[in-house]
């Protein structure tokens, strides 16, 4: 209420007129608390690294390898130095030198009429970057091959698979020496580097097995990709649970 006086001298009360609806006492319209929610929610996004005229971003940079499809990699170091293997359309190859340059390796492994060689599967002891299995070979004449040089030779250490089963190579941290090999219907253990397998039996539902995994301080405990998810096993795969999740 604001006090006035009239021009005959007597004193006039005048009570303000309320506010416009939809503004505050000085005339500006309130801030919507949605627009402030909003605007609350974009401020972390300030920091990101966005792209601009001078800054694309992330990139890639064709390293080697021009013209051949890569179909698996497989990374180890040892040495000094840092083991790049990739399994390609026409075999598989090695590098030490991050990738800059490439040298063949498929010296003992069985080749096509044209030369090429087929790998299903790869992969490299934890402990020692020149030490490598891989199945190899067409449907027939599909076995499993190991190498202790890097790869410059090889040789046929076990070829008990049945031709055209797809395959799955791993070793287990710590134990290189056992070695599991998952096909289609089975999976088969070797206690000995590859010497001697033993078959352990199928997943339930005779699941394929597209990857495969071990624990890191129990080679007994594994895990498995199928097409039908993850199966775990705690007892070296004589038993399979489905995955958590």
């Amino acid at each position: 209420m604001s006090i006035s006086s009239a021009s005959d001298g007597r004193t006039v009360h005048r009570r303000p007129s309320p506010p416009e609806q939809g503004r505050n006492r000085a005339g500006r319209r309130p801030r919507s608390p949605f627009w402030l929610a909003v605007l609350i929610l974009l401020l972390p996004l300030a920091g990101l690294p966005w792209s601009t005229p001078g800054n694309r971003g992330p990139t890639w940079r064709l390293t080697g390898l021009r013209d051949r499809g890569v179909l698996d990699l497989a990374v180890q170091a040892g040495e000094g130095l840092v083991f790049l293997y990739a399994v390609t359309t026409t075999g598989i190859e090695r590098s030490i030198d991050g990738g800059q340059s490439w040298v063949a390796i498929q010296s003992g492994l069985p080749t096509g009429p044209l030369g090429e060689v087929q790998v299903h599967a790869l992969t490299v002891s934890p402990d020692d970057a020149r030490q490598l299995w891989v199945v190899a070979g067409a449907s027939a004449e599909r076995a499993v091959y190991g190498s202790d040089n890097g790869g410059s030779e090889w040789r046929q250490i076990w070829g008990g698979m049945v031709p055209g089963e797809t395959a799955v190579l791993h070793v287990t941290p710590g134990t290189p020496k056992i070695i599991y090999l998952g096909t289609e219907e089975k999976l088969y253990r070797s206690p000995d580097g590859g010497i001697s397998w033993l078959e352990i039996g199928p997943l339930p539902n005779r699941a394929a097995i597209r990857s495969l995994l071990s624990s890191s301080t129990d080679p007994q405990i594994l895990t498995a990709g199928t097409q039908e998810g993850l199966w775990q096993s705690s007892d070296g795969g004589k038993s399979w649970n489905p995955g958590a999740g």
